[in-house]
């Protein structure tokens, strides 16, 4: 997703043989840039 406007509706997931309807939603993945010491932590 390239903003946040994209990231509507659900997606499809699938563990042990069974499907499951997950809604998206946008949050930082666990690596970012958002504050100084996160982006070096990252790097």
């Amino acid at each position: 997703m390239l903003n946040k406007e994209d990231c509507r509706g659900y997606f499809l997931k699938i563990t042990d043989n069974q499907i499951y309807r997950e809604a998206r939603e946008w949050t930082n993945s666990k690596f970012h840039f958002d504050n100084v010491l996160q982006a070096l932590l990252t790097l």
